[in-house]
């Protein structure tokens, strides 16, 4: 207990599910019970890493270029708040045919080691 409030600290490297027990009794003053009363109830949480990384793309969005003009990447970067840097993992998805008129989309994708996938 930390200033009335029930704090749960765990080793920096374990990730999973956790759970506590814990029993809370009423002095009888609260509810003017004649004796204390009690209740238990389980706590049952995950830790571990449930954010996503974050893509970044440089240049314009949407990106506009003439027929026949090659399109260039811009470039774009990924970041993980426990693996750092992912840039190096993001699959790009997609073609754009610079000989024809059209619609194109290009899709970044990129998981951290936990599995969380990062917003396209």
């Amino acid at each position: 207990m930390e200033e009335n409030h029930v704090a749960f600290i765990s080793n920096p490297d374990f990730s999973g599910w956790a759970s506590f027990q814990y029993t809370v009794t009423d002095d009888g003053i609260t509810n003017n019970s004649p004796k204390p009363e009690s209740a238990t109830a389980q706590a049952r949480f995950y830790v571990g890493d449930t954010e996503a990384p974050v893509t970044t793309l440089f240049g314009d969005n949407p990106a506009y270029i003439l027929k026949g003009q090659t399109y260039s990447e811009t470039g774009f970067m990924a970041d993980d708040n426990e693996d750092g840097d992912l840039t190096g993992e993001v699959s790009v998805d997609g073609s754009v045919n610079h000989d024809r008129l059209g619609d194109y989309v290009l899709r970044y994708n990129v998981s951290d080691s936990s599995g969380n996938a990062a917003t396209e």
